[in-house]
């Protein structure tokens, strides 16, 4: 059996039909105008390859000789700041969910990327199981033969903090291409023994674990307990806004957000300058709330580590 007729055993039929609308001029554009990596010196260890014809995005290694790779879609690097190397958080959600980069829809990374954007500008540690209380995986099931399209978060009812990047992410799916490091160079994606970091290709989708308000430590209670009281009620935090701005930008929204609650009936231009006084002060108060062993490393869930993953043919 071909590739494609044993991916149609599984996969929907919407993502098997997506041709790559990708070539070299493309590719060429991209990397003129886009940084791959969050680091400059790692951009010349990686290639982007353009996918033939006959390629979907679902497709793994030709052969179990051919060097590992993994796909992305282009909006990932232009509209989400998606960039190489994923960091240990990001590696470990999809370790976690048992998906590859592409198999996450983009408005799901657009929730990965803004969770990490606000614990890095607020100095908070990444939980998997904070983001795992906030988020749930959804079924990626779909039409008459249930089969399995891109996987999405979804806000767990009354959780709800941050909005979605775009409410109809459309224009993705046939600009994706291949990533591979550049002969010479070790991939970040394969770890010491040479097995993926991550799931590389498409998988067939299993249960991912949820994790609710008794599984969070002392730590990640607080943590909740402030996103909750800045940003659990409308107007939500806006992912995209915030993925576009800078950490200035956050701070101040928090400051306005202390400042506000202070003082509700305030001149606009007071309160505009006091902004910033007023998001130390918030800060402060929250930081004395959380204990002191607060660090930023992604953290394992409790209940037993991440399930091992087969490699990949």
């Amino acid at each position: 059996m071909s590739s494609i007729e044993i991916l149609a055993q599984w996969v929907d039929v919407t993502v098997l039909e997506e041709e790559p609308l990708v070539d070299t001029e493309f590719i060429t554009n991209l990397r003129t105008h886009h940084r791959i990596c969050t680091s400059e010196e790692d951009e010349p260890k990686y290639e982007l390859v353009v996918p033939g014809p006959e390629d979907r995005v679902c497709f793994g290694r030709a052969t179990e000789a051919a060097p590992h790779f993994f796909y992305m879609y282009e909006s990932m690097v232009t509209r989400l700041g998606v960039f190489l190397l994923f960091s240990n958080f990001e590696i470990a959600v999809l370790r976690h969910c048992r998906v590859a980069p592409t198999q996450l829809h983009p408005n799901s990374w657009g929730l990965l990327k803004i969770y990490q954007f606000i614990s890095h500008t607020l100095d908070f540690p990444t939980s998997l199981r904070i983001f795992f209380f906030l988020f749930h995986m959804t079924k990626p099931f779909s039409g008459q033969n249930n089969k399995q399209q891109w996987v999405s978060f979804r806000v767990i009812q009354g959780q709800r903090i941050f909005t979605l990047f775009d409410e109809s992410f459309h224009d993705f799916k046939n600009y994706f291409f291949k990533v591979q490091a550049v002969e010479g160079h070790y991939p970040f994606f394969l770890d010491e023994s040479s097995s993926p970091r991550f799931p590389l290709y498409w998988l067939e989708a299993s249960s991912c674990e949820k994790y609710g308000l008794d599984d969070l430590d002392e730590v990640e209670a607080a943590i909740v307990e402030f996103l909750r009281e800045v940003w659990g009620r409308a107007p939500y935090l806006d992912t995209k806004k915030f993925l576009q701005g800078t950490p200035t930008f956050v701070q101040t929204q928090l400051g306005s957000f202390y400042f506000s609650a202070l003082f509700p009936i305030c001149d606009l231009f007071l309160s505009t300058c006091l902004t910033f006084l007023a998001t130390n002060c918030f800060l402060q108060r929250w930081r004395r709330r959380i204990p002191v062993n607060l660090t930023r490393e992604s953290r394992r869930p409790r209940r037993g580590p991440v399930p091992e993953l087969a490699a990949p043919g």
